[in-house]
C-alpha cells in the first residue's frame, strides 16, 4: 500500500511449506512458493512507477543460500559493497545471509544445526533511496534477547525457547528467533 512519503510497499509475509520429511524432498514445494512470489513482485514492480516497493519476510523453511530462495527466488545477498544504484529496481536482495561472526548463529536451532529460515528480502528500489523511503543499509538482525533463550545442557549458544517440545507446553517465547530491519 501507498505510505506517507507517497511510496509504495509491497509485504508479503511468508511461512513457506516445512522441510518435514526432509529438506530435499520438499524443496519443490518452497520452489513453487518462491516462483510464484518471484512472479508477483515482477507483476508489482512492473506496474509501480520508481518508488514501487517489495519486502518478503518471514519462515522460508530454508537457508538463504539454497535452491528455492537462489534459483526460484532469484534473490542474491547483499553486500555493504555492493553497486545497488546499477541494479534493475526489481532485484531481490537477501540481508539475512550468513554472516562470518553472526550471533546467534541463525534463527532457528534443531538438533545442535543453526538455520537462517527466517529471512528477509527487498527489492534494489529500496536501496537506490528514489524516494523517502528506503532500508537502512545493516539494519537487518536475527533478534535473541535473554528471555527469548535457554542453554541446552551441552553448552554451546543459548537457543530459542521453544513454546511447545512435541505436545509438551514449555511456556518459551518461540523455537524461532525474530528477525528485524529498519
Amino acid at each position: 500500500g501507498e505510505v506517507p512519503s507517497g511510496d509504495t510497499l509491497h509485504v508479503f509475509v511468508c511461512h513457506l511449506p516445512s522441510r518435514r520429511g526432509g529438506a530435499l524432498a520438499s524443496a519443490r514445494y518452497r520452489s513453487y512458493c518462491c516462483t510464484r512470489l518471484r512472479e508477483l513482485v515482477d507483476s508489482l514492480m512492473a506496474q509501480g512507477g520508481e518508488r514501487t516497493h517489495c519486502l518478503l519476510l518471514g519462515d522460508f523453511n530454508g537457508d538463504p543460500e539454497e535452491s528455492p530462495t537462489i534459483e526460484a527466488l532469484r534473490s542474491r545477498p547483499y553486500t555493504a559493497d555492493m553497486a545497488v544504484q546499477d541494479l534493475p529496481p526489481e532485484s531481490l536482495l537477501a540481508l539475512l545471509h550468513r554472516k562470518t561472526k553472526q550471533e546467534p548463529p541463525g534463527s532457528y536451532c534443531y538438533q545442535g544445526i543453526w538455520s537462517q529460515l527466517d529471512q528477509a528480502h527487498l527489492t534494489a528500489s529500496l536501496l537506490q533511496q528514489r524516494g523517502r523511503l528506503h532500508y537502512v543499509a545493516g539494519s537487518a538482525e536475527t533478534v535473541c534477547r535473554p528471555f527469548f533463550t535457554t542453554q541446552l545442557s551441552g553448552g554451546g549458544a543459548p537457543v530459542p525457547w521453544r513454546t511447545y517440545g512435541g505436545n509438551f507446553y514449555r511456556g518459551g517465547y518461540s523455537d524461532h528467533f525474530p528477525i528485524r530491519l529498519l
